[in-house]
């Protein structure tokens, strides 16, 4: 039986128990955070999960999880659990939302925060007795696994054919007695007899858009350096000397934080266009604290309401830039 899912490289193990993920550090962020939190464009994170570099991720609260063990080409349910947390989504999948941009439907998952799991039983504990006709199953209940591991998204038990068809033409010998022979009923009771027997099953389970993150982590292990960078861009960035207080000096060190050898004019055109890059998270002015800025003057919001101020370029090289190098220079 094959899996629709990257995970049967990492089987279930046995013998270890959980632990918790640290979350005190935010590991998966949304797509519209990429520009943010990396060097990188959303189009460029798209490009590489529907070429299958990167695959996606999504947060889940699912209950009747069933776990994945193999052994060689044998696919089994080790245990039943409850989840909620991370999951990472099969490659194939991943490529066809990015394709679509709809909601998607999820047959199997590699659960990642194994702290999570909870109410972690045998299958015949919560399932009764079952024929291991189309999901085979292990009859023990044995320890939840240290680290990630594939899963079947909803577990349920089904009857099969066999009980259906007996109890439908038993019932039909039972109720319809002035239309049925005595030997016709014989007849039904003896070719289907009554099966309560039942197999286990795997249901699909739809995962909203909205639940979707991608990992810093894997984003890294791709594009080598554009999370690292960025980390300690905005380090740099947010690291004012104290002695600044002028809103606009605290932009300018920034700019020189990057590029200490940058001309006025040019600290001018790189806040000119930080401020232009509409619909994204400025870089030098994070508080976005310009209001307008254009060749010759710019104007930003004071600590009133009502506060607006205005300067103009030859104030900002003879007095802003100066005083933000010279605030550089006794911080190197």
């Amino acid at each position: 039986m094959s899996l629709d899912i990257d995970v049967v490289a990492y089987p279930y193990q046995k013998g270890v128990t959980g632990m918790n993920m640290d979350i005190s550090q935010r590991k998966f962020i949304r797509l519209e955070e990429v520009s943010e939190k990396t060097t990188l464009t959303v189009g460029d994170v798209k490009d590489a999960i529907e070429c299958g570099q990167l695959t996606l991720n999504a947060f889940v609260d699912l209950q009747k999880l069933g776990a994945i063990s193999t052994d060689g080409a044998t696919v089994s349910v080790e245990a039943v659990f409850d989840y909620r947390g991370m999951v990472k989504l099969p490659k194939k999948v991943s490529m066809d939302q990015q394709f679509t941009g709809r909601n998607l439907t999820l047959n199997s998952c590699y659960i990642l925060e194994v702290g999570n799991v909870s109410n972690w039983q045998s299958v015949n504990s919560v399932f009764g007795n079952l024929e291991p006709l189309k999901l085979g199953f292990s009859l023990d209940k044995s320890a939840i696994p240290s680290k990630p591991f594939g899963a079947y998204t909803r577990l349920q038990s089904r009857p099969t054919a066999e009980n259906v068809a007996g109890k439908f033409f038993n019932s039909l010998a039972d109720n319809f007695t002035d239309f049925i022979s005595e030997e016709a009923k014989q007849k039904c009771r003896s070719d289907f007899p009554v099966d309560n027997t039942h197999v286990l099953t795997n249901e699909a389970v739809q995962v909203e858009v909205e639940r979707l993150r991608l990992d810093l982590d894997e984003i890294e292990a791709v594009f080598k350096g554009s999370v690292s960078s960025k980390k300690q861009d905005r380090r740099s960035l947010k690291t004012l000397p104290q002695v600044i207080t002028h809103p606009i000096e605290q932009i300018v060190y920034r700019v020189l934080s990057v590029d200490n050898n940058a001309k006025p004019k040019q600290i001018w055109e790189q806040i000119r266009k930080d401020v232009d890059n509409v619909g994204r998270n400025r870089k030098f002015d994070i508080d976005n604290l310009i209001d307008s800025m254009d060749a010759d003057n710019l104007t930003w919001f004071g600590k009133g309401v009502n506060s607006v101020n205005e300067m103009g370029y030859d104030a900002f090289r003879k007095t802003i830039v100066y005083r933000a190098r010279k605030f550089l220079g006794q911080q190197t």
